[in-house]
């Protein structure tokens, strides 16, 4: 599994995402989280994912996500986050996410 590049776990009911979720999954450029039913992501769930490019959690139940979720992603260039019930993006979510290009 560790050559996995994308995965769609979109429409199943997920209710959170917990630290090094995907860890075993270092190749991963793609993962799709959208609607679920998410309210919590571990400030571990993405750590170090390199590879990924594209982050989806739209249309889930987000309201807040901790500084640091997104440590390491640093091929990160677009993190949907749209239709959740976030109120404030934290400085400290983008820190080092130089390749971003799409929030």
């Amino acid at each position: 599994m560790s050559s996995l590049q994308w995965i769609r776990l979109s429409k199943n009911k997920i209710k959170s995402i917990e630290s090094h979720a995907f860890r075993q999954l270092e190749s991963l450029t793609s993962i799709d989280l959208s609607k679920n039913l998410i309210r919590s992501v571990s400030s571990l769930a993405f750590h170090n994912l390199r590879s990924l490019v594209n982050l989806s959690l739209a249309k889930n139940e987000i309201s807040r996500l901790d500084d640091g979720v997104f440590f390491g992603c640093d091929a990160l260039a677009l993190l949907n986050v749209s239709h959740n019930h976030i109120r404030t993006i934290s400085d400290e979510w983008l820190f080092g996410l130089t390749g971003l290009r799409q929030l």
